[in-house]
Formats: C-alpha cells, structure tokens, sequence
C-alpha cells in the first residue's frame, strides 16, 4: 500500500518537468545555463535577511518547500501575524493534497510515460496535468497572499527577499545578463513548475499519513452512495485515531481491505487497479 502511495510524486515531476522543458525551449534558452561564479559561496547580506544561497559552483541552491516558506520563516512575526500566515500556507498544501488525491488515474498514469512515450501522448500527459492542478497554478501566488498580511517592516523585508530570489533565477537562467520580458515569462513559469513539482512530491510523501487522503485517493472518480460515503469517512477517522498518522504497512493493508469490503464489485475493481502489482 505505501508503495501505492509514493508512485505518485515522480509522476507529477515527469508532467511538470516535461512541460517547462518545452516553455523553456520556445523561448530559445538553454536548461539551466551554469552561473558564472565559480566556488562562490552563500550570499551573506547584513541589511536583509535572504534566502538565496549557492553551491561552490556558484549555482543557486533549490530552497525547501517554496520561496515564500522559507522566507516567512526568516521573519520575527507577532502570534496574530502568524496565525494568518499559516492559514495561507496550510490552505495551500490542504489544496495541494486534495488536488493530488483527486487525480491518481493521471498521476499513475504520467508514472509509466518515459523517454519512449510517443510524442502525442506525453502531451496529452501535460496538457491533462496542467488542467488538473491549475486550482494551484492559477490566481494570487503565495506572494501575493502573504505579503498584505504582513506588518509594514516585515512586509518590506519579506518582499527584498522574494525580489532577490526571483532575480537570482532569472539570471541565473540567463548566465548572468539581465533577461528579456519573454525570458522572464518563460523562466518565471518554468521555475513555478518545478516549485509546484517540489510541492507535489511532499504532498505525495504525506499522503500516506491520512486516513482521508487515502480513502479520497482509493475511491477518486468513484460515485458514492451516502451511506457508502458515511462509512468510508467513519474508516478514515478510525485509521487516523488507530496510527497516530504514522500508519505501517500492515495499517494500510488493512485499510485497503476496509475500504473495498464498503464498495459493490466495479467499484472494488476500480480500487484494486490503482494498487502496483
């Protein structure tokens, strides 16, 4: 059952990466061109905290989570501020699992599509995952949701920081001249993507740790009675309250079997087809 569970985040990194591939190239870029800083290390600025920081190489470092993560938690926030913060943020990722549950037939799906995948259907792949998370994709960035909330002072140093990322991107796509606004675009939306892969991957890790992502995942795209939906929520409560969110294997062995004991034979096969053989 875990294993069921963990297929899901290279599936959405293949989706998203193959797309900012073909951004990337229609922009005449190369893949990540290397900076020219050789064995610089981590940017250390006195005026403003940053989250920007490279390898010996000179390369930007990936940052954990998002941008906007790392840089609220470089902020000295009053309980108020913080409270709304982590509403966005938890908002966000709760989006994130539902989207990443509610489309496991795709995800399994862009799983198996690999160098040897014709050109039309990873296409469709792309097209299709594009359309199933634009909830995430689309409308007001972390960015913009977080900084309104924000005190003057910590308003002020949030943005510098998040300015000076996305200018450590840009150039570093552009090996260090300044980019057009075509580049910008196809450099700002590639770099959306991969964050929004990154973010897909963590929700996939955490999948497994919910009842009600689990049951949500095992019966996507199924039509439900209500009694069945009463029962199979009452299963996710019960697996949730049991394991502590730290199920085992056995823990979700069971669920499986719980789950398909709730639903009528096509049902059950739609289920069993999602589970790796």
């Amino acid at each position: 059952m875990m294993k069921y569970i963990l297929v899901f985040g290279a599936a959405a990194l293949c989706a998203t990466g193959l797309c900012a591939a073909a951004l990337y190239a229609a922009a005449g870029l190369a893949d990540e061109p290397p900076a020219t800083q050789p064995l610089a290390g981590p940017t250390i600025r006195d005026d403003h905290p940053s989250i920007v920081e490279r390898d010996m190489t000179g390369n930007l470092r990936p940052v954990e989570f998002t941008p906007e993560r790392v840089a609220v938690a470089k902020l000295s926030l009053d309980e108020a501020t913080r409270r709304k913060v982590d509403h966005i943020i938890i908002a966000h990722r709760e989006l994130l699992d539902r989207l990443v549950a509610d489309h496991i037939d795709l995800v399994l799906r862009a799983r198996g599509a690999g160098d040897g995948t014709p050109a039309m259907e990873q296409a469709w792949i792309i097209a299709a995952a594009l359309q199933a998370f634009r909830p995430a994709i689309e409308g007001p960035s972390l960015w913009e949701q977080i900084s309104p909330v924000l005190g003057a002072a910590e308003r002020d140093r949030f943005d510098a920081m998040m300015r000076e990322y996305w200018d450590a991107v840009f150039h570093q796509a552009t090996g260090g001249r300044e980019p057009t606004t075509l580049e910008r675009t196809i450099i700002g939306a590639r770099h959306r993507l991969a964050v929004l892969g990154e973010e897909i991957r963590l929700a996939v890790d955490g999948l497994g740790n919910s009842g009600a992502l689990l049951v949500r995942a095992m019966t996507s795209g199924l039509v439900l009675s209500r009694s069945q939906d009463d029962r199979l929520a009452e299963i996710a409560r019960e697996f949730d309250t049991a394991t502590l969110h730290q199920p085992s294997g056995d823990d979700h062995k069971r669920l499986l079997l719980q789950v398909c004991a709730v639903l009528d034979e096509d049902q059950r096969r739609v289920v069993l087809a999602r589970v790796p053989k």
